[in-house]
């Protein structure tokens, strides 16, 4: 009887264990537009338009972005921008930052497009200052 008992305890604590497990799990997946965003900020210090037609038409950014959480990002069409949506040089960014994209820019004659950088995708982002945003 003893062993039965500490057998039904141990599938218990299973049991308890896989529920909790799955509850977090599905919060995960619910959250993860948010958990696999990195998080980036300080000073714009340059920033160039990705001209390429296949760039979204000319609407993604390079956004090059000083310390104290830097790197090279990029700002498509489903960035969201809040506060003064000013991405521009010299105004101060916080945000976060999700997958690796390419900026392209054209060259009209002959026809072509080449990669200028690449950077981790912008999914949103709050801006100082004041500014004409993109």
């Amino acid at each position: 009887m003893l062993i039965h008992a500490n057998i039904k305890i141990s599938l218990t604590i299973i049991v308890i264990v896989a529920i909790l497990s799955l509850t977090y799990s599905s919060q995960t997946l619910a959250f993860s537009s948010i958990g696999l965003s990195t998080p980036f900020g300080g000073k714009v210090t340059m920033t160039m338009k990705c001209t390429c037609n296949n760039d979204q038409g000319g609407q993604k950014m390079l956004v090059y972005v000083s310390s104290p959480k830097g790197g090279t990002f990029i700002k498509n069409l489903t960035t969201r921008v809040y506060r003064n949506n000013a991405i521009s040089m010299g105004n101060w960014v916080l945000g976060l930052s999700g997958t690796d994209e390419q900026c392209q820019m054209q060259n009209y004659y002959p026809y072509f497009c080449y990669t200028i950088g690449q950077g981790k995708a912008i999914t949103m982002v709050g801006t100082s200052g004041f500014g004409f945003g993109f």
